[in-house]
């Protein structure tokens, strides 16, 4: 991650406060960053109305809307990329989504790319996408 996007970030989630998206994902990249094996956040009532998954696994990290099938690489391979799609202010998110979910099978998360219309598979261990299927089912069911 660059310094520049760094201080981005902290100074974005200085003036929206913790609990904003950019703040959570901010977090889970740091997080994966570190080495944790994976991360799941579901946010909650205090960032939207509806929720969004995060998901952290081998150095990616990916925003899910799971009410949409909507996602956004936040990173992959280690490499960060900029929040230029989410525009986020105290009042309202606006994300400009740029891939869907296709499934997810016992080995890959399979991801439409709507830029390049392409479909790629990520794999990630097997009991980690059925923790992160179980997360986006229970968050398509929540009521905003």
């Amino acid at each position: 991650m660059h310094w520049h996007h760094v201080t981005v970030c902290a100074k974005h989630t200085e003036q929206l406060g913790t609990s904003s998206l950019s703040a959570e994902c901010f977090y889970v990249i740091q997080t994966v960053k570190r080495g944790d094996s994976h991360v799941i956040v579901m946010t909650g009532s205090e960032t939207a109305k509806t929720p969004f998954v995060l998901f952290g696994c081998d150095n990616d990290v990916w925003l899910f809307d799971p009410i949409h099938d909507s996602v956004a690489c936040l990173m992959l391979h280690g490499e960060t990329f900029s929040f230029e799609f989410m525009e986020e202010n105290n009042q309202q998110i606006k994300i400009e989504w740029n891939c869907s979910l296709t499934k997810i099978t016992e080995l890959f998360l399979i991801i439409f790319n709507h830029d390049t219309q392409q479909t790629k598979g990520f794999s990630y261990p097997t009991n980690v996408l059925e923790s992160l299927a179980n997360v986006l089912a229970k968050a398509k069911n929540l009521k905003s």
